[in-house]
């Protein structure tokens, strides 16, 4: 299973538990993981675009004509991304191929119907 998360100020790394003033408490991924992990799911989640281990690329690129004329910006970055995630889950030795599921809310649910829409390997999606 693929887990895109959302805006949240700790992204990936969002927990329901109280870790810093302004947190949202709206998800708690690492939990979301352990729980779906424990049911025999393989679960990945991987930072999106200007989160965590990807704060050197904002979401602000790609506005400037000199960015705008490769046509690539943010929202194709991030697909990019979501595809690369998808072809390490399924490298994974305890992975079937054909039972790849994909959820997010948020961006991370923007996410999941994008990629669903154009990667047929996402057999399972729930925004």
């Amino acid at each position: 299973m693929l887990k895109a998360h959302g805006h949240w100020k700790e992204g990936r790394l969002e927990q329901s538990i109280p870790t810093s003033p302004g947190d949202t408490h709206l998800a708690d991924n690492p939990a979301f993981g352990v729980n779906m992990a424990r049911q025999g799911f393989v679960v990945f989640t991987w930072d999106m675009v200007g989160w965590n281990h990807t704060k050197q690329t904002p979401h602000e690129f790609g506005l400037s004509p000199r960015e705008q004329i490769w046509g690539f910006g943010p929202l194709g970055l991030q697909l990019w991304n979501s595809t690369r995630a998808l072809d390490f889950l399924q490298s994974l030795p305890d992975v079937d191929p054909e039972r790849i599921a994909m959820t997010g809310a948020s961006g991370g649910g923007s996410q999941t119907f994008l990629l669903t829409a154009v990667d047929e390997r996402v057999k399972v999606s729930a925004r």
